[in-house]
């Protein structure tokens, strides 16, 4: 495996201080989509629930993310973190289940180039998840280069819709009041990020957050037609400033903010698009917080104007996540999704046992070195 930006490291130079054996810190967490990758993120929330450290106060999510986070908060709801723990293994195993996916690998048969390009590469190191080269997706993706989803799914049909409607309950995700969570979604008509409010959260806010608009049609509400919210808030993290009593943010990355090669061929350029273009809102947002805490550091801006100060943290893999294709964010095998939790969990591990020590002091994220 490769060895992680050291961008992404803590910027500062001295030992982290000794960890705090009080009650949980309160934090919020900023929740990426990203299709089946978001598996990485259910491995992340279940160790961080197994841990026990943090309190959290809110969540704003977008697509895999925002279910994710509805998931979780209507488990803690439920049972307290075991119970959230279960329901998200719950609902990832119902997505691994209905949602179309690879074949298996047949008993006894080597794993060897011609399998490899045969079934889509996942078996090997250098493509696992990928399906470019499973007929079936390859019928997909010339389907939608050519028909609407108005053209070949007219009756609307989405895996997803029963999933959550058996997953969740509603009542408890609109009124509970331990955890906040804000998803966004991005208004079709008006280009503009629309970010649900907990009070305003249903199943069809959590389509129309994760609707992408070559396999899906636009997810009406409210008169208002809506697509995935990753094109204007991957996820929004404005709301999570005001979020009460929580000074540390901690975003869970799954579209890689950077890559190692240049990407050359059709698919590669596309998906390189998209993690830019799906990256940039968020990106401009730390910019906004960190800019705020720093000058609120350095004590030239007044806290009596409504500043907060708020400490960015991340939870990442793009050293891992960067190789891996646009196909596989389809990929619901379910090798493929425990592959990931388990990556989840093994960073969010190797966080808690380093920069969250730095919880409630600084954040851990220089976002000036990471980004311009």
């Amino acid at each position: 495996m490769a060895k992680k930006s050291p961008a992404k490291k803590s910027p500062a130079k001295k030992s982290p201080p000794k960890k705090s054996s009080g009650k949980a810190h309160p934090v919020s967490l900023g929740l990426q989509g990203g299709g089946a990758h978001g598996a990485f993120t259910r491995g992340v929330l279940d160790r961080l629930l197994e841990d026990g450290r943090l309190d959290i106060k809110g969540i704003s999510g977008t697509s895999a993310g925002a279910m994710n986070g509805a998931v979780l908060i209507c488990g803690l709801d439920k049972g307290g973190p075991e119970a959230a723990r279960e329901l998200l293994e719950d609902f990832w195993r119902r997505v691994s289940a209905k949602w179309p996916s690879p074949p298996p690998l047949p008993t006894g048969m080597p794993a060897g180039p011609f399998v490899a390009g045969l079934l889509g590469g996942q078996y090997l190191p250098g493509g696992r998840g990928s399906l470019d080269h499973i007929p079936a997706y390859q019928i997909l993706e010339s389907m939608t280069r050519v028909f609407s989803p108005y053209q070949f799914n007219p009756g609307d049909l989405h895996p997803l819709r029963d999933i959550l409607e058996d997953t969740l309950d509603l009542d408890c995700l609109q009124n509970q009041t331990r955890v906040d969570l804000y998803v966004t979604a991005t208004n079709v008509r008006t280009g503009k990020a629309r970010i649900f409010q907990p009070r305003e959260l249903t199943i069809d806010a959590l389509l129309a957050s994760a609707c992408m608009p070559q396999l899906y049609r636009a997810v009406e509400i409210d008169g208002d037609p809506f697509w995935d919210g990753g094109y204007m808030g991957n996820p929004s993290i404005l709301p999570l400033i005001d979020c009460e009593g929580a000074r540390d943010m901690i975003l869970v990355q799954i579209n890689p903010i950077r890559t190692v090669k240049t990407p050359k061929s059709a698919r590669e350029i596309q998906n390189r698009i998209n993690e830019i273009s799906f990256n940039a809102s968020l990106i401009h947002e730390m910019r906004h917080v960190d800019t705020i805490t720093r000058l609120l550091d350095a004590g030239h801006l007044d806290p009596a104007c409504g500043a907060r100060q708020v400490y960015l943290h991340m939870i990442e893999a793009e050293d891992v996540l960067s190789g891996l294709t646009y196909s596989s964010k389809l990929n619901a095998g379910w090798e493929f999704l425990v592959w990931l939790r388990d990556l989840g969990r093994e960073r969010a591990g190797a966080w808690l046992d380093g920069d969250a020590a730095w919880l409630g002091k600084r954040a851990t994220v220089d976002v000036e070195r990471l980004f311009i």
